[in-house]
């Protein structure tokens, strides 16, 4: 039989019986509607996790001069990256590093004025650029909850607390340049942020000019953090990235830098395909039962089929060819209403708590196209794939016993 006559004999067959056909398609479009949300809100959570990582905190990739990790300080100001720009110009000529922002990490005290007790905390200064650091983490000023970058040196919520410290107040910065020498430089407050990891209740953001006058380091940086354009392939960038750097540095991802939430976000994925596996199950043997009572209410049409000489893989091929229609249709049917639930969820969201933080992010459905390609493919498969056994029971029947049995 041809595969178009196949196909019109066998939607002609599945319209005969309307309520059974229906629960079929049902059956599917349910399975197809579940995989896609579950796909969706797990694409999502990754991205949120993600975005939190790499746009609010360390950047997708991270570069410091050969040894910086191995440095017996836990914020070593040396050995940094000299020429600070050259080596952000460097790193942006890679295809796929959208930005790069040069920073200066270091640890200081700061001491509160007179007027506000003189108290003094050990803190760690993070210096940027600001227009550099909008670029590539731009979440990082989404944390300031009162004031702003641009009014001066932004600290930690707790750490302002702590010292009584307020909008426009003047505290000291001291810290040991690359030399090791004491110097200070007086700050002005002019934001608070909430602290997103716990080492960030006790930081002050300033300007990597400040800080390169706090410790004498010229033009340099001892952090070069770049934006990415992807990723979820930031591993293979980041070869590329080190290839064209250079052996003087070393380049890390974000992954490197909290291997507990890159752990996380991969077992998410495995998450969703163990859901989407058990989803399939489910509907393949609700198609399963739908095509064996097909057949069993059809035994004796079977078996007039055989008499009259259709081949076996034909019959086969009708109930398969069915079943895949059914599946096409649900599949069709399912894809609508995922996406109709995927706008709902998105207009809301799904708030999150991002692990080891006080911070909530609203989650939204995230899904490509290949993906919802290989969901609707994946459908039809496993619609197919339920209808198997039971054709194959209707192609082996003997013509003379299915016309007797009915």
């Amino acid at each position: 039989m041809r595969p178009g006559r196949l196909l019109s004999f066998s939607a002609r067959n599945a319209a005969r019986r309307p309520l059974r056909s229906a629960i079929g398609v049902g059956l599917v479009a349910a399975g197809v509607t579940a995989v896609l949300l579950v796909w969706g809100v797990i694409a999502g959570q990754r991205r949120a996790l993600m975005g939190q990582a790499a746009e609010t905190v360390f950047g997708g990739l991270q570069v410091h001069a050969k040894g910086y990790a191995q440095a017996s300080d836990v914020l070593p100001v040396r050995p940094a990256l000299d020429d600070a720009e050259g080596w952000r110009q460097k790193a942006l000529a890679v295809p796929g590093v959208r930005a790069a922002s040069a920073r200066l990490k270091l640890g200081a005290m700061l001491s509160a004025p007179d007027a506000r007790g003189g108290a003094s905390a050990t803190v760690t200064v993070v210096a940027f650029d600001e227009a550099q650091e909008r670029a590539v983490a731009p979440g990082r000023f989404a944390l300031i909850e009162q004031g702003a970058f641009a009014n001066g040196a932004v600290l930690g919520a707790p750490l302002a607390r702590a010292l009584k410290l307020e909008a426009d107040d003047a505290p000291a910065l001291l810290s040991r340049d690359a030399d090791g020498l004491l110097n200070g430089i007086p700050l002005n407050v002019g934001g608070l942020a909430v602290p997103l990891l716990p080492t960030d209740r006790a930081a002050v953001w300033v300007t990597l000019r400040e800080a390169r006058e706090l410790v004498r380091l010229g033009a340099a940086c001892n952090e070069l953090a770049l934006a990415v354009d992807d990723l979820d392939g930031v591993d293979g960038l980041r070869a590329r990235v080190q290839d064209a750097l250079g052996p003087s540095v070393e380049v890390e991802t974000w992954k490197q830098q909290l291997p507990v939430l890159a752990d996380m976000v991969s077992n998410m994925r495995l998450s969703g395909l163990i859901v989407s596996l058990i989803i399939a199950l489910v509907s393949a043997v609700g198609v399963f039962t739908c095509a064996a009572l097909n057949v069993r209410d059809r035994t004796r049409e079977i078996g007039t089929w055989l008499a009259l000489g259709v081949r076996r893989r034909s019959v086969w091929g009708a109930f398969v060819a069915e079943s895949a229609l059914l599946g096409a249709a649900g599949a069709a049917v399912g894809l609508a209403l995922g996406l109709a639930a995927a706008l709902v969820v998105t207009r809301w969201g799904i708030p999150m708590k991002l692990p080891g933080t006080t911070v909530f992010v609203d989650v939204t459905p995230s899904l490509r196209a290949g993906e919802v390609t290989l969901v609707l493919a994946l459908a039809v498969a496993v619609s197919m794939a339920g209808a198997f056994v039971p054709a194959l029971r209707a192609a082996r029947l003997e013509p003379v016993k299915a016309l007797g049995d009915a």
